[in-house]
């Protein structure tokens, strides 16, 4: 079964959220489209964010993401971040060619929405 190596930027509330929708996944989903990896989790420290990795099951921590954007393992970005952060996320996601999940709302406006639109569609992801 394909397996999708995730990059979720953010740990706090959200980010706990999206990781134990992660595990849970396959059993609600079955036969799995793929099987999500939680490689990689990013937060405002590396302290903070290494002890994110071991409380939600991720291979690595970090606390640049745009480290984690770049990463060629990493074929989905998860934004769990304030609102104020996800549009320069987003944009660069796509531009690295990611996936993106974003969490809700997606951007503060429509403009900063369509910029984060635009960008995908550029990319084609």
């Amino acid at each position: 079964m394909k397996k999708l190596n995730v990059g979720l930027i953010g740990a706090g509330f959200m980010g706990k959220a999206h990781s134990l929708a992660y595990v849970a996944m396959p059993m609600f989903f079955w036969p799995a489209p793929a099987i999500p990896v939680r490689k990689s989790i990013v937060d405002v420290n590396d302290s903070v964010a290494a002890e994110a990795a071991q409380r939600f099951g991720f291979e690595k921590s970090s606390s640049d993401w745009r480290s984690v954007v770049e990463d060629p393992e990493i074929d989905i970005i998860d934004i769990a971040t304030p609102n104020h952060l996800h549009a320069e996320i987003a944009i660069a996601a796509a531009a690295a060619g990611k996936m993106i999940l974003c969490e809700k709302p997606l951007a503060r406006d429509l403009a900063e929405s369509q910029l984060m639109v635009d960008a995908i569609e550029k990319a084609g992801v």
